[in-house]
Formats: C-alpha cells, structure tokens, sequence
C-alpha cells in the first residue's frame, strides 16, 4: 500500500524536476542570445523589454491626476516598489514644497531712510535683492517719490521681514500667496530617479555591446536620456530655491502725510467737511506748485524780456528812419511844373534856392510882359 502511493509520488516528482530543467536552460539560451546581440534591432527591443519589466512605469504619473494626499499615495505606489515607500510618502508630505510670495504697498514721510533700511534689512537677513527701481528723484523735481524692491528673503525669515517693514510704515495693502508645489516636485524626482537607473543602464550596456548599429542606436537614447536629466535636475534646482527663498514686491510711497484710517463710518457732514479741506488743501498745494514753477522759470523770463525789449527798440529806429526818409520824398517830389518855364514847382517848405528862382521868373515875366505893352 505504501509502494502504490510513494510510486505516483516519485513519478510526479521526477516530471515537475524535467520542467524546471527545461524551462532552465531555455532561459539560459535566452541570455546567451541576448549577450552575444544578435543584431542591432533585435538587442535594442531586448534592452527595453528587459528595462521596463525591472522597473517601473514612469510615464503614467506625470499625465495622472491627482487628488490630495491619495493621488500622491497613488503615485508613490506606482513609481516604486520599495517597502519603505509609505515612511518615504509620510516624509514627502511632511516637508511639503511651498513657494510664499508677499505683495505690499506702503507710505512714509522718510523715504531715503526707509528705502536704505528695507535693503539693509534684506541683507542682514540672508536675502538679496532682484530688482530695485525709485521714480520722482530727478533734480528740481516737483513730485513726490516712489520706489519698487523685489526681494529674495529666506522662507523662516519672511515673517519677521513684514512685520519690521509695517511698523515702520503705513500699510496701505498687504497679500500673501502661498503655491503648493509637494506633488509636482515629487513626480518630477521619481522621473529624475527613473532616469537616473536607465541611464545608468544604458552605460553598462554600451560597454558590452559589440555591434555598430546597436552602439549607436543605445548611444542616441543615452542623449536623449541624459537631456531629459538634466532639465529635471534644473527644474527642481529651481524650484528648491523658489522654496528656500520666499519673494517679496515693496512699494514705497513718499507722502507729507499719512493717510488716516478711518475708525467709524463716517456721515453725510464729515464726508462733505473732509471733501472741502481736502479741495482746500489740494488748492493751496497746487498754488504752491505754480509759485515754485514761476521763480524757477523767472530768470528765463527775465531773459525773454530783455531779448524782446531789444527787439523792440530795433524795430522802432527802423520804423523812424523808415518815416523820415518818406517825408523827405515828399518834400522833395513837385506839386507840379510852370506852363511857360516847364520848371517843377515845390511845395511850400522848399529851399530857398528854389524861391528865389522862382522870385527871378516872376520878375521876368512881369518885364516882358510891359516891354510887349510898350
């Protein structure tokens, strides 16, 4: 009885045994095929087939869409299969990736010290300033100034940055972002890490390969993959610093006076009395500002009227001489000619050398005249 069952036993056995030596030396066929690349196409499907079942999808998570901590849970779990991979998410989460950036407008009544103590400030805390911009300082300039600073300030700092600037100021308007980046910065580092493995990869397998083709088709997908890289390694560079370093945009508003903050509600009769004193003042501001204009343009001005009194005093000894030399014309044109002489006869007011030739035809004429009578 013991025979008839140990004897079925033994031959099931000895089948499942020459199975596994088949399937054994099958595969060892396989990787003997594989290592000596039996031609360029057949090595490369063989090199991507081999890659992709030993590691994991990478190019499902990047298009998948996530939904809170369950999407990352969800991607973790598809990019690796490492038993720590839950601590590793629990980590993520907790050192999640956020960019601050902090927008305010401010007055003040110091602007030079103000402006020299928000950069000082800056400075001393381990930031730096991206961009600084002051408008209204030009010479003889009427208007008031205004300044723009972006800032780079370390994330654990910002805080105290604001608060210093707002007690030193008046705060006209104040808002904070906060831009969550955790689940866009994990994905993009189990990409770089999923090309990272298959650069490698590509590495060991240009170092063993022997064929032309393969070598060049294995070498063209090393640059692609080592591209890929290095864009991630710069976009996650760039976005640490964007995390390390929240960004603050100041503008600083020179005034004479604050604006009040109003406390209540106000009424018909305070609105209508603010209104009036701020028309009053802004008349007597404006008013200022033309006298200011005046005494500086009046040395032009001066200028300007000895010029055109120059002119003027020009003008009017052209216009005299213009007008003696009409009147003397007109002194010396005839009023008309002697019938019997034919001589010009000038108007009264001639020389007297002109009189007395006419006193001498006079006289001749008279003679003649009572000679012919005779």
């Amino acid at each position: 009885m013991n025979k008839r069952v140990f004897l079925p036993f033994l031959l099931s056995f000895s089948l499942t045994a020459a199975c596994l030596t088949g399937c054994g030396s099958s595969n060892s066929d396989s990787a003997k095929d594989y290592a000596r690349n039996d031609g360029a196409v057949e090595a490369a499907g063989a090199y991507e087939e081999a890659y992709y079942d030993d590691s994991y999808d990478f190019e499902e998570p990047v298009e998948e869409e996530y939904s809170g901590e369950a999407g990352v849970a969800a991607s973790k779990g598809v990019l690796t299969d490492d038993p720590g991979a839950e601590a590793e998410l629990e980590g993520a989460l907790d050192d999640r990736k956020l960019i601050k950036t902090v927008n305010m407008d401010v007055e003040t009544e110091n602007f030079d010290e103000l402006v020299d103590k928000v950069l000082n400030r800056i400075n001393s805390l381990g930031g730096y300033p991206e961009n600084t911009s002051i408008n209204g300082d030009n010479y003889g300039s009427t208007t008031k100034r205004y300044a723009y600073i972006t800032a780079r300030i370390p994330a654990d700092k910002m805080d105290v940055f604001v608060e210093e600037i707002s007690g030193d100021s008046n705060v006209l308007s104040r808002n904070e972002s906060i831009d969550d980046v955790t689940l866009n910065y994990v994905d993009m580092e189990a990409k770089k890490k999923s090309l990272q493995t298959e650069y490698e990869r590509l590495n060991k397998l240009i170092e063993t390969a022997d064929d032309l083709e393969t070598l060049i088709l294995l070498e063209e997908r090393l640059a692609e993959v080592r591209y890929e890289l290095e864009s991630y390694e710069s976009r996650l560079r760039t976005m640490d610093n964007q995390v390390r370093y929240s960004t603050v945009n100041i503008g600083i508003h020179e005034v004479v006076k604050y604006t009040p903050t109003p406390t209540h509600e106000e009424s018909l009769l305070e609105r209508m009395g603010n209104s009036f004193a701020n028309s009053c003042s802004a008349m007597v501001e404006g008013l200022q500002e033309l006298l200011v204009i005046f005494v500086a343009l009046l040395p032009f001005l001066l200028l300007m009227a000895v010029v055109a009194l120059i002119i003027l005093l020009i003008i009017r000894v052209i216009l005299k001489k213009s007008r003696e030399k009409a009147e003397k014309k007109r002194r010396e044109k005839p009023v008309g000619y002697d019938p019997m002489t034919g001589k010009p006869i000038m108007k009264e007011g001639a020389s007297k050398e002109s009189k007395k030739s006419d006193s001498a035809v006079s006289e001749a004429r008279k003679t003649e005249a009572s000679d012919k009578k005779g």
